[in-house]
């Protein structure tokens, strides 16, 4: 399917189109025993940890604080891993390897890891959990800079349960307008997103600058943003191309707004 063109001789993404670009990469790190228990029991919850090489100090906070409700992926219903694609750095890709090698907590994938390509984290991140924790109720997918209150997020997927279902849990902002500033890190040149406002989407920051924050969801949720044969393309930010996937399929954000989620670090 080719593009349309403006009268700027931009080139304007499609809606949709078929094999737009790569879903399912080759695992480095496969980690595919992370979820299994000794009678295949049901885990209450999967956390997805977005996070990039050089963040090891980020991962040990997590790992000694509210990632450590998961008993080092022990815990009866708890597990978490850490998101990675490739690093063209040597250094990084055996410092990595040494990490997983002690920790066993990280699933990397053969992309090039990059703020860019975390569409491709996502996708990549949900192919994993559907493919080696078919035994979940709920996931959360967080970015490594924010900090999570396990008990409170865990009684807070119980209460809204049904919601769940039917939506991707987070603090719903609508009618963001695209950044079209290309000095900033958020920017969307009219190429990858001609529209005037994002769709409706669920996120943590109340402020209107893009964020990955963290989001939560039953695992029928994470089901529907993996593209059968056609996909919306990746060129978009990640949470905007998210919601272009749920929305046709009747998904729609669910406001938390007792920060009971997460909260984020303060910088």
């Amino acid at each position: 399917m080719g593009w349309e063109r403006q009268s700027s001789g931009e080139g304007v993404r499609p809606e949709k189109c078929r094999k737009c670009f790569l879903t399912d990469f080759p695992e480095l790190i496969p980690n595919d025993a992370v979820c299994r228990t000794e009678s295949n029991d049901t885990l209450d919850l999967v956390m997805l940890v977005l996070t990039t090489h050089s963040a090891v100090e980020r991962r040990q906070a997590i790992r000694q604080t509210w990632a450590s409700f998961t008993q080092n992926n022990t815990a009866a219903k708890l597990r978490h891993v850490f998101l990675l694609g490739r690093s063209r750095d040597a250094r990084h890709m055996r410092s990595v390897q040494e990490e997983q090698a002690k920790y066993g907590d990280i699933v990397m994938h053969d992309y090039i890891d990059s703020y860019g390509n975390l569409t491709l984290k996502t996708l990549s991140g949900f192919h994993w959990l559907l493919k080696n924790c078919p035994n979940i109720r709920f996931f959360l997918k967080v970015d490594d800079d924010v900090w999570m209150n396990v008990p409170t997020l865990l009684n807070l997927l119980q209460t809204k349960d049904t919601e769940l279902q039917t939506a991707i849990g987070g603090t719903c902002f609508h009618k963001i307008e695209p950044i079209r500033n290309n000095a900033s890190k958020w920017y969307a040149s009219f190429e990858s997103y001609p529209h005037p406002h994002y769709p409706a989407t669920a996120r943590v920051r109340p402020t209107p600058a893009p964020s990955g924050g963290a989001q939560c969801g039953a695992s029928v949720t994470g089901c529907t943003l993996l593209p059968p044969g056609g996909c919306v393309h990746s060129t978009v930010h990640e949470r905007v191309w998210r919601q272009l996937r749920l929305e046709p399929r009747g998904f729609q954000p669910t406001s938390m707004e007792t920060n009971a989620c997460c909260v984020e670090r303060k910088r």
